[in-house]
């Protein structure tokens, strides 16, 4: 026998349960906490299937402890929340393994994250094909999320209720596990994945990363990170992001017209004067100077051209 239930529980208040999606209506007001929940059950003779999803808003300063027999998938949606003792902001992921228990904590501002939770065997083996390994926490980050929005809401919010629900849900999830799998980092795979992550999150923002950025977003320690960049670079991070950052701008400077003020600030500077002092010690020549350079090789590769193109006739 099939079920599903909608559930609606504001923060405080008896939760409301229907077996129709009116129960989500009508919206909450911005500043209410709630939970959304959309539950599928199917009883049969030999097995038992369950597929949850659900939305939640937290207030600030909030915390709730989970304890699940399944694994769950928690992806943030807005604001900054604690996932034990990991923070997670937009765009982060968490799978959590089987019977974990964690701490989930809002500070300053509201968060808003959706999650979902299975105990079908092919959504264990699809998520064993993305990385995760049993009893060990898989995270990762993606930029664009509204895909992973859409789909959470699409399913909570407009269910078909019409269909072969489980079919419906294999779906759904096996869509998420495509968008998050090319972003999992899994700790049983660091730390040569993590290491090629990092350089490429330092490369696509030009140096323009902090080292607490990088142990913040992949969830590992400063100190990690420093051991890392030891063995696969042979320097440390702060040295690796400041070496990009100084090979960008000499890179504006050498192919573009942009004023050193411009390049400054599209490196990261907010102040001209820290980015001259950090360029001239890096190369030891200042950044004027460096234009100078450029320029004047420039005019001599120029008037070479011109000499080598003109003809002489013998009289």
């Amino acid at each position: 026998m099939e079920t599903v239930t909608y559930i609606r529980h504001y923060l405080g208040k008896e939760r409301q349960t229907s077996n129709t999606v009116d129960v989500f209506y009508p919206k909450p007001n911005p500043n209410d906490s709630y939970q959304d929940v959309i539950s599928f059950t199917n009883f049969e003779k030999d097995k038992y299937l369950v597929y949850t999803m659900g939305k939640h808003v937290f207030e600030q300063n909030h915390n709730m402890t989970i304890s699940m027999q399944r694994w769950m998938i928690i992806f943030m949606a807005n604001g900054t929340m604690n996932c034990g003792i990991q923070q997670l902001s937009r765009g982060d992921f968490v799978v959590l393994p089987s019977s974990c228990s964690t701490t989930l904590i809002t500070k300053k501002e509201m968060a808003e994250f959706y999650w979902c939770t299975t105990n079908d065997e092919l959504h264990i083996n699809t998520l064993l094909s993305c990385g995760y390994i049993d009893k060990e926490m898989m995270f990762g980050h993606m930029e664009y999320i509204q895909s992973i929005i859409d789909l959470f809401d699409n399913t909570i919010y407009r269910f078909p209720n019409h269909c072969d629900n489980g079919i419906y849900l294999q779906g759904k999830l096996i869509s998420l596990y495509s968008y998050i799998a090319p972003s999992v980092v899994n700790k049983q795979k660091m730390p040569e994945q993590l290491f090629k992550r990092c350089l490429q999150r330092i490369e696509s923002s030009q140096g323009n990363i902090t080292v607490d950025f990088l142990a913040k977003h992949y969830f590992v320690s400063r100190r990690y990170l420093y051991t890392m960049f030891k063995e696969y670079k042979n320097m440390s991070p702060v040295e690796y992001i400041l070496a990009v950052r100084m090979q960008s701008a000499d890179k504006y400077l050498r192919s573009t017209n942009y004023s050193i003020a411009e390049i400054a600030e599209l490196t990261g500077y907010s102040n001209y004067s820290h980015f001259s002092r950090a360029y001239t010690k890096y190369f030891s020549i200042s950044p004027s100077d460096r234009r100078k350079q450029i320029t004047e090789a420039q005019f001599l590769e120029e008037q070479n051209k011109d000499k080598n193109g003109m003809m002489f006739l013998d009289e």
